[in-house]
């Protein structure tokens, strides 16, 4: 028989990595190549039109991610379950989803708080404040999201693998 709940938290599950996945992968391309090749005034209002709607997607998948990830691991191993993984598969679950919170956290302690930062300063470079730090926390948030974005490729692989075997 079909497990219904199994199946919902999987797709909500795969599908908030899915959309953490691609924030991630086009808010740091979006930052490297965009952010280069501007004067410092366009990178400013970049940050503020840009940076706040990317920063809050990143925010809301992966904090979906991780609650739906921890009730699709509670699920499949309450005892009596039917859908759980292998002792295998179980170990490489466990390590994906180790590395999934280490991506969590990065979002959390840096993404989120150098991304209101970028666009304090970008809103205080346009009343006059001069924007000395704004590439700094720019160069800070391309290179945290590009270890997510990596972090999060790992993380999938061992999903998927720990879930085949």
């Amino acid at each position: 028989m079909t497990d219904f709940i199994f199946i919902a938290l999987l797709i909500l599950h795969v599908g908030a990595i899915l959309g953490w996945m691609g924030v991630s992968f086009v808010f740091g391309s979006v930052l490297r190549t965009s952010m280069s090749g501007m004067t410092p005034e366009r990178r400013s209002q970049f940050s503020l039109n840009v940076v706040p709607r990317y920063s809050r997607y990143i925010l809301a998948t992966s904090v979906a991610s991780v609650i739906f990830g921890v009730l699709l691991y509670g699920y499949s191993v309450m005892p009596g379950s039917t859908v759980a993984p292998s002792s295998s598969g179980l170990v490489l679950i466990q390590a994906g989803a180790g590395l999934g919170v280490i991506a969590f956290i990065l979002v959390l302690a840096i993404i989120w708080p150098s991304s209101k930062k970028l666009v304090k300063l970008a809103k205080d470079a346009k009343s006059g404040v001069p924007m000395g730090e704004l590439e700094p926390v720019q160069r800070r948030v391309r290179m945290v999201v590009g270890i997510v974005s990596g972090l999060l490729v790992i993380v999938l692989i061992l999903m998927i693998a720990g879930a085949v075997i």
